[in-house]
């Protein structure tokens, strides 16, 4: 048996391989340094291929997969491969009559999505309403997001006010208040008043000046008052606030230092400040 197969398949060199018309019908010759393999049907040597198309290696992509997937046994699609070009994958709409895929290799979108039909194929990702503010830009300014208008922009961020207040509490025990000077508070940054509201533990009335010095000029004095003619005041009840702040020097810089003085005061024992400030 083995005798017989070393008859009927041979290999060699290309310029060792006998006359067709010297072996049996069917021999089978490889040619070792052609890589070819043919077949002798008694007078002449046949090219020989398993696929029985006669292509032979290296299957060249960029022509129709070089006759063995012709362009016209592929049907409606039909994919190219650009080896040096800038879209390694493309099938165009042609091609695919209902889905259109590009890869943009060098352009801004890595994945673009268009000219798709149906009712659940409306989806471009180069610019969709579908995915606004939901797909962060993969290439050049990552910062950047869909905006549902045609391109790519920073989202729309809205950032709370945070406010702050710094608060002075008065407190004589059982005792009405008395007037004068009651305490300084040293300002940690720059700001701006926003709002004053005066809470007292009993109805009764209380009136308090604010005066503002920088750190350089401590102590401040009443001629450094910033109140205006809207003093923290409470009047025959037990609160008051007010967001007016009317003739107010509203602006402080870090370090600057408040000083807070009673004017008048009846009936009221304990009462809390509240300066709120951004």
């Amino acid at each position: 048996m083995a005798s017989r197969l070393q008859d009927v398949i041979q290999r060699g060199l290309a310029s060792a391989k006998p006359l067709a018309t010297a072996v049996a019908i069917g021999t089978l010759y490889y040619s070792t340094d052609t890589q070819v393999t043919e077949r002798s049907d008694g007078t002449t040597w046949q090219s020989y291929n398993d696929a029985g198309t006669g292509a032979t290696l290296p299957i060249d992509l960029t022509t129709d997969v070089a006759g063995i997937l012709p362009a016209a046994n592929i049907g409606p699609h039909a994919s190219t491969h650009n080896a040096g070009g800038s879209d390694p994958i493309t099938i165009t709409t042609a091609q695919l009559p209902a889905h259109h895929t590009t890869h943009e290799a060098g352009g801004t979108d890595p994945i673009q999505l268009d000219n798709l039909a149906g009712p659940d194929d409306n989806v471009d990702l180069n610019a969709s309403t579908t995915a606004h503010g939901l797909l962060p830009k993969l290439t050049g300014n990552a910062s950047q997001y869909l905006d549902g208008s045609g391109g790519w922009s920073a989202p729309s961020v809205v950032i709370p006010v945070v406010r702050r207040q710094v608060t002075l509490t008065i407190d004589n025990g059982a005792s009405v208040i008395i007037t004068g000077q009651k305490g300084y508070i040293s300002l940690p940054s720059a700001g701006t008043w926003k709002k004053w509201r005066l809470l007292s533990t009993i109805s009764g009335s209380i009136v308090i000046d604010v005066w503002k010095a920088p750190y350089s000029g401590y102590p401040p004095v009443v001629g450094n008052t910033i109140t205006g003619t809207d003093k923290p005041t409470i009047s025959s009840t037990n609160k008051n606030e007010s967001v007016a702040l009317t003739g107010w020097n509203t602006s402080f810089a870090a370090g600057d230092i408040l000083g807070f003085n009673v004017d008048s005061v009846a009936t009221v024992t304990k009462v809390v400040l509240a300066l709120e400030f951004e």
